[in-house]
């Protein structure tokens, strides 16, 4: 799937992301997700991007934009996009940290928007979110969730939509429940 928008400013009609009816499926039973709750907070946390992130990342860019090495115009370096989603994944990982059986997780879809933006290297930020709807198809589980990053004076500076997908067929919890019902038969 390659569709999204892009935008300057704020928009009247709505991203791709926030348009998108996120409880369309009917929900199974979450084994994996199994404590999800959507509407649940994700606790506030401390989050960065460290230079050697970005460093380690510029290591595979073939073309860096310049923002990336030179601080001049944002006064500090700005980090990729990818640095910037696992700096928001902060909080949504916290949460998980918790409840999550052992599964493979693979990034859905992503949607970032600086606010008062962009996140800067180095910088130190507190970041927080919440769930807003975990759900399940045939093959995984997943989750929908908002996060958002604030600098130190509390100012918003970048948020993220997010949806994130657990294999059932990697998770011990799904492995024993076919194991079980194969022995019952």
């Amino acid at each position: 799937i390659c569709e999204g928008t892009a935008s300057l400013g704020s928009p009247i009609q709505p991203s791709a992301l926030h348009a998108r009816k996120l409880d369309e499926h009917p929900v199974g039973e979450l084994r994996i997700l199994s404590g999800a709750k959507n509407g649940d907070a994700f606790r506030v946390v401390d989050t960065s991007v460290p230079h050697e992130n970005l460093d380690g990342r510029l290591k595979v860019i073939t073309e860096p934009m310049h923002y990336y090495i030179d601080d001049a115009r944002w006064g500090g370096r700005v980090p990729t996009a990818p640095n910037q989603v696992n700096a928001l994944m902060a909080p949504a990982n916290a949460y998980l940290r918790e409840m999550r059986a052992g599964a493979i997780g693979l990034y859905g879809a992503i949607e970032l928007r600086n606010v008062n933006g962009p996140m800067l290297v180095d910088t130190p930020y507190r970041a927080g979110g919440q769930l807003l709807h975990a759900g399940d198809t045939p093959k995984t589980e997943y989750l929908w969730f908002d996060t958002w990053a604030d600098d130190e004076a509390g100012r918003r500076i970048v948020e993220m939509r997010m949806m994130l997908r657990f294999m059932k067929a990697s998770s011990k919890k799904y492995a024993e429940a076919t194991a079980g019902a194969a022995s019952a038969s």
